[in-house]
């Protein structure tokens, strides 16, 4: 997932809300409107219909904005967003340092990225450093010290347990080393 995906999916979803709220006062306002309009005139049919058309169209807004917003969960699953967490793949928000010890873990430079999430740690708050604690979980994995990333990746949990990549991470592990036991 790139930047320009997350903001798309971001104004969408904004876009999405801002119309089932709009829908809702909206219908109020009518009604509100309509009563004030028509009770001078005594016309209960015309108020009736006009009422049925005002929650007709309330109502097809109100699902067509559930609907919208079934798929934009779908695609928040898609695009890996974890809401309460972080972003994986949009590391925009990250402090300056994390992405430098991402970016080295990635080139392959392990030991060095080891320390710079260990630094990281040190200084960051406590969601920044779960953040950086399943990175260097996943540095651990990389270099094969599955005990030492295991510990990671539930310390990280332990800091913030809404984050869903280190749960991924777990299972993943466990599936790795299920393999291992067997041939024991």
């Amino acid at each position: 997932m790139n930047r320009g995906e997350f903001l798309d999916w971001r104004r969408r979803e904004t876009l999405v809300y801002t119309l089932g709220m709009v829908a809702c006062f909206a219908k109020v306002l009518a009604k509100v409107g309509l009563v004030t309009l028509v009770a001078g005139r005594v016309d209960f049919s015309a108020l009736r219909w006009m009422g049925a058309t005002i929650d007709i169209s309330w109502f097809v807004l109100i699902a067509w904005t559930l609907v919208m917003a079934y798929r934009l969960a779908l695609r928040r699953t898609d695009l890996r967003i974890v809401l309460g967490g972080f972003v994986v793949a949009d590391h925009s928000s990250l402090s300056s340092e994390l992405r430098e010890a991402i970016s080295v873990m990635k080139s392959g430079e392990l030991s060095r990225a080891e320390y710079l999430l260990g630094q990281v740690s040190l200084d960051a708050d406590e969601s920044l450093k779960a953040i950086s604690t399943y990175y260097l979980g996943e540095c651990y994995v990389l270099q094969g010290k599955l005990e030492e990333a295991r510990d990671a990746f539930q310390e990280s949990l332990e800091l913030d347990p809404s984050l869903t990549e280190p749960h991924k991470a777990l299972a993943k592990l466990r599936l790795q080393q299920k393999p291992a036991d067997r041939e024991h």
